[in-house]
């Protein structure tokens, strides 16, 4: 099966404001369609800032990051935000469920915002849930749940729009190891079943390298590992 590329960086570069020196320098990176990279690195590198600006969440001062065959920083505002909905899944940390609705409903939602029914958004919910086997968690409180599942509820809401590359940033750092390798053994999963590409980013060395490409992120470039 011939694979598409989904993210292309050249030249990437960043630094904070206020920041004499570039936190990250001349980043070339390239993603296709069910790969998985895991890229890890010491506090303070810059991981959890890459995947900003990998997502379009943050802008780079110089360089280029090509998303889904369109070049972001010609993007406008709203153009930027459709890729993101439509192309991108987003897992971070904290799912930051919202605790007045349901499990079903808190994945539901995002295609909701997307302009569909209440009806087809909860009968897909449903559907992804069973295929998580997630389905006994249906009818809770999100107020319920621990934090293994709440970071599943997070997964199925970042994959219910079968998004073509997902950004995931320590999605197993709040979680003990029976719920971080079913976390690990589930995002695994989606490359494999629906070609998705995944990007991970953590400081578990051993999460990191149980991806198909593990880089560490130090002194500002990408390294292999």
């Amino acid at each position: 099966m011939n694979k598409k590329i989904l993210l292309q960086t050249d030249n990437l570069c960043f630094k904070n404001k206020n920041e004499q020196h570039w936190l990250l320098e001349k980043i070339a990176f390239l993603v296709k369609s069910g790969e998985v990279h895991g890229i890890t690195g010491k506090s303070g590198t810059g991981k959890t800032t890459l995947l900003n600006l990998l997502g379009g969440l943050e802008v780079a001062q110089l360089g280029e990051i090509e998303l889904c065959k369109q070049k972001i920083h010609t993007l406008s505002d709203d153009a930027l935000s459709r890729l993101r909905q439509e192309k991108l899944g987003f897992i971070f940390q904290a799912p930051n469920l919202l605790p007045d609705f349901s499990t079903t409903e808190n994945i539901a939602l995002s295609l909701i915002i997307k302009g569909h029914t209440y009806t087809y958004a909860i009968e897909k919910s449903v559907h992804i849930m069973k295929d998580l086997d997630i389905y006994q968690l249906h009818n809770q409180s999100v107020l319920s749940l621990s934090g293994g599942e709440k970071q599943r509820v997070n997964i199925a809401r970042a994959i219910i729009h079968k998004p073509e590359i997902i950004f995931a940033d320590e999605p197993t750092g709040c979680l003990d190891q029976e719920n971080a390798e079913i976390v690990q053994n589930m995002l695994f999963s989606l490359s494999q079943t629906q070609g998705t590409a995944l990007v991970i980013v953590s400081h578990d060395k051993q999460f990191i390298s149980k991806t198909e490409y593990a880089w560490e992120l130090k002194a500002g470039g990408l390294h292999s590992i």
